[in-house]
C-alpha cells in the first residue's frame, strides 16, 4: 500500500537524481542511489515549498533516512503531524498548542 506522499518522494528524487521515478522503489538505499547529504536537503526544501505547512520540517531525522521508504515514513509523519488541528508544541517549535 503506498502512502500519500510515496509518489511524491519518489518523483523528487527521480528528479534530483535525473532517473525515471519507476525505477525507484521503497527498499533502495539512499547511498546507493547516489542522494547526498545536499540532495536530501534540496529534496526536503522541494517538499516545504510544495506542500507548505506550519512547522518546519525535521531536517536532522533525514539523516537517520537510510532508505528511500525511511523518506518517504519521515515525510508521511511530517504531514499528518502538520495537519493534526491540536498538537502541544514541543521544546523549540514555532507552532503553539491549540487552546
Amino acid at each position: 500500500m503506498s502512502s500519500p506522499s510515496q509518489a511524491l518522494v519518489h518523483h523528487l528524487l527521480a528528479t534530483r537524481l535525473r532517473i525515471d521515478a519507476e525505477s525507484i522503489d521503497d527498499a533502495d538505499d539512499l547511498d546507493e542511489l547516489g542522494l547526498d547529504a545536499l540532495d536530501k536537503v534540496f529534496v526536503v526544501l522541494r517538499i516545504e515549498d510544495l506542500c507548505g505547512g506550519e512547522s518546519d520540517f525535521p531536517i536532522a531525522e533525514v539523516a537517520h533516512a537510510k532508505t528511500v521508504g525511511d523518506f518517504v515514513a519521515l515525510v508521511d509523519l511530517w504531514l499528518q503531524e502538520d495537519t493534526t488541528p491540536y498538537r502541544v508544541a514541543g521544546p523549540g517549535s514555532r507552532r503553539g498548542s491549540a487552546a
